[in-house]
């Protein structure tokens, strides 16, 4: 633990291994900071094995199935995202982190009815949410819904978050009345 938070995460690594051969029935955190030494390296086929490990002693850990959905959204396995974001969220049905990344995977994969169904999901619990907002303004403004766009730009500025408004504003034109 110490050299994983110095980011030592070679040193973390070998520990760790050694803790799971000498104690085979290591509790799952070993798992989960194994995998996450290797996520912070950047060996993600090893995160991945071992978060995997981690869910099956685990298997209801939903801030474990989002870090998991995160890598494969990260390799561009958005299958395996989507469906480790949807089980974070079946196991915590109000986790607005898990509902922001499905509906980014949606949005950019062009869905734009499913991710607007994510990103609602998103502020009817975080009502605070200004990335959601914005991401609904954007889809809107794909579908032309120009009063749509101006309640979502207005509940930006709610948020004092002119930087998004004015991107929204940008995105339908520059002929809004403010």
């Amino acid at each position: 633990s110490i050299y994983q938070s110095q980011g030592d995460y070679p040193k973390a690594i070998e520990y760790l291994l050694k803790v799971l051969q000498l104690k085979p029935g290591s509790p799952p955190d070993v798992y989960s900071n194994l995998a996450s030494a290797y996520q912070s390296q950047g060996d993600y086929p090893k995160a991945i094995e071992y978060y995997q490990k981690y869910l099956k002693l685990n298997p209801n850990s939903a801030d474990v199935c989002k870090t998991l959905g995160l890598i494969y959204q990260s390799q561009k396995d958005y299958s395996k995202a989507i469906e480790l974001f949807q089980r974070a969220v079946a196991l915590r049905p109000e986790y607005v982190d898990a509902y922001i990344e499905l509906g980014n995977i949606y949005f950019a994969d062009g869905n734009h009815p499913k991710a607007l169904e994510y990103f609602l999901q998103v502020v009817q619990f975080d009502p605070h949410s200004a990335d959601a907002y914005c991401n609904i303004g954007n889809i809107l403004a794909a579908k032309g819904d120009r009063e749509g766009v101006l309640k979502q730009i207005a509940k930006l500025r709610e948020l004092k978050r002119e930087d998004l408004a004015v991107s929204l504003e940008q995105a339908i034109g520059n002929n809004i009345e403010n």
